[in-house]
């Protein structure tokens, strides 16, 4: 479809919209479970989590509430993020997703409708001074060494992650893993966040493979 994600962003076709506002997360803590799913980690909020991150400003004519992250990387650091920037590949990329919760329920019901979704991609570059909150999910690896493991990460600051910039691209179109509905507001900071070298080998040595196989 038209609107497929993930694009190959060119900065120079972008067009400056003055009346965009920062973008907003709540300072609250959240737990969750950490997932190697055998394509990507994925970290999950828990059910029973009451106070939810809402996501809101940028582009967002609602409030989001944040659900999920998806971390995506590659064998090599010329291939890992799944957006581009000016054909330029990042080492990985992490997307944090939430649903449009002033209009819908949860996410399943949200990614089939219109603005549905937003997703918050960061990518990753390697630095030796790692984001701390990272740290907090980096540091679980290898617990989830393999398909189907699973690991409790307690009181991540989702606004933590972010990296120290009000300036980001953003557009519509879909989400990047299976579904690709296309419902989703993307929003793409300008600055990467850092991860070591160490941790993204770690991240690398995870098995796409089950612990019996």
């Amino acid at each position: 479809g038209r609107r497929q994600s993930p694009i190959n962003v060119e900065p120079d076709k972008l067009l400056f919209d003055p009346f965009l506002r920062q973008i907003h997360l709540d300072k609250h803590k959240v737990s969750g479970m950490l997932h190697n799913t055998g394509q990507s980690l994925v970290f999950r909020v828990d059910k029973d989590t009451k106070n939810h991150v809402n996501i809101s400003g940028g582009p967002l004519a609602y409030r989001y509430q944040f659900e999920e992250i998806y971390i995506h990387y590659g064998t090599e650091n010329q291939q890992g993020s799944e957006h581009h920037i000016h054909g330029y590949s990042f080492p990985g990329e992490i997307q944090l997703y939430g649903f449009n919760k002033d209009l819908y329920h949860n996410m399943s019901e949200a990614q089939h409708k219109t603005q549905g979704i937003v997703g918050i991609s960061l990518m990753v570059q390697i630095g030796d001074t790692p984001n701390p909150e990272l740290r907090l999910i980096t540091s679980s690896f290898d617990k989830v060494k393999f398909k189907g493991a699973s690991t409790p990460i307690k009181h991540l600051s989702i606004r933590s992650l972010l990296p120290d910039t009000e300036q980001f691209m953003t557009y519509e179109g879909s989400t990047t893993h299976p579904g690709c509905w296309e419902t989703t507001v993307w929003i793409i900071l300008n600055k990467p966040i850092y991860i070591t070298k160490h941790e993204l080998y770690a991240l690398r040595k995870l098995m796409q493979g089950s612990q019996e196989a």
